[in-house]
């Protein structure tokens, strides 16, 4: 119906109907949003978050369990084609 809010627009119609949805996005976004930030920003945010994963990846070897997926800093070297 076209008097429903945000009718047109099936991305509001979903916010409206299930919050959740809108927390999932903001998530979402901050995750991927330093991509937006000029490139020498982006570029050092990426490599803070590499540095993260290869940390956890660090900690993981040395309890024994198995590496998570793109933190093996000694396999996962080349972040851009991730």
């Amino acid at each position: 119906r076209s008097d429903e809010p945000g009718a047109p627009f099936p991305l509001v119609r979903e916010a409206a109907a299930n919050p959740q949805f809108i927390l999932a996005c903001a998530i979402k976004f901050a995750d991927v949003g330093h991509a937006l930030k000029p490139f020498d920003q982006h570029h050092r945010w990426s490599q803070l978050v590499t540095e993260e994963f290869w940390k956890i990846g660090d900690r993981e070897k040395s309890l024994g369990v198995p590496v998570s997926f793109l933190c093996d800093r000694n396999v996962d070297t080349d972040m851009a084609k991730s």
